[in-house]
């Protein structure tokens, strides 16, 4: 569990600090990071992460960081 934990921690400091790609997730923890710091954006980044993963577990569907328009 605690590794689980610290792997999505992990995760979203990745997506949050060394990647360049836009996407909704990056845009919505760097609004929070603006408000309360890049702690807590870390943290509910990696928060949302486990639930993005667990619905996805779930339904059976496959990530796509932007929706496609059409």
């Amino acid at each position: 569990r605690d590794r689980v934990r610290r792997l999505l921690f992990e995760a979203a400091n990745v997506i949050l600090y060394r990647t360049k790609t836009p996407s909704r997730l990056r845009r919505w923890a760097q609004a929070i990071a603006l408000r309360s710091g890049s702690w807590k954006a870390r943290v509910a980044l990696a928060r949302k992460l486990a639930t993005v993963l667990f619905r996805m577990m779930r339904d059976g569907v496959v990530f796509e960081p932007e929706p496609s328009a059409g």
